[in-house]
């Protein structure tokens, strides 16, 4: 069976006007943002966000970009590192010029580069309109960035020094681990973190 991936293509994108005048886009017939008031879609979404003093943020999902253009203007000290799957889009919204903005394939990436994002442990914020038709895709690397997959949290534990911990994530055949697994691999380790996942362990018993 042919991936989604495999019919995405630049001329199964298309730019319109949404109802309000502003531009939207759509692949394969799946909008992705709003094709009513794309820049009303951008507001709400700003408002929904909750941010704190991070450096960078990863926003995952491009759409028509109004919600990039929004954020940056409300956040300009911030870099925003954009990441979707539609080459097209981030060409086009190059042009924009954003100067704190810094945009990726993900198809481009390779897994050495998608580790160095993961070990980043940035707050990730999901534009879902822009998901359309890929969610699946979308869904597998917002759990990588999170730190939510197994493959995340064994990058993410080998940047904060737990040695140990990584290496035995690295050869479990599934993407879960339980708290008794990360306890064991830790036993030796004598960090206050350490400690914490002993306690959890013993309060799960």
């Amino acid at each position: 069976m042919n991936s989604p991936l495999d019919s995405l293509s630049e001329t199964s994108l298309q730019f319109t006007q949404a109802r309000s005048g502003a531009m939207t886009v759509s692949w394969n017939g799946r909008y992705l943002c709003s094709s009513r008031d794309p820049l009303a879609e951008a507001s709400t979404w700003l408002r929904q966000q909750s941010f704190k003093d991070e450096s960078a943020v990863i926003i995952l999902g491009l759409g028509a970009g109004h919600h990039i253009k929004a954020l940056s203007e409300s956040r300009h000290e911030q870099k925003l590192i954009v990441f979707d799957y539609h080459q097209e889009l981030i060409e086009k919204f190059k042009l924009e010029n954003l100067k704190n903005c810094d945009l990726y394939c993900i198809s481009d990436l390779n897994e050495a580069q998608m580790a160095e994002h993961i070990k980043l442990a940035l707050p990730v914020l999901v534009f879902r309109s822009a998901w359309s038709g890929l969610e699946p895709k979308y869904e597998n690397i917002r759990r990588d960035l999170s730190g939510q997959s197994l493959k995340s949290f064994s990058q993410q534990s080998e940047v904060r020094g737990f040695y140990e911990l990584s290496q035995a994530l690295r050869v479990k055949n599934h993407d879960f681990v339980s708290i008794k697994e990360i306890s064991v691999a830790l036993k030796d380790n004598k960090s206050d973190e350490a400690k914490m996942w002993q306690v959890l362990r013993e309060l799960v018993k």
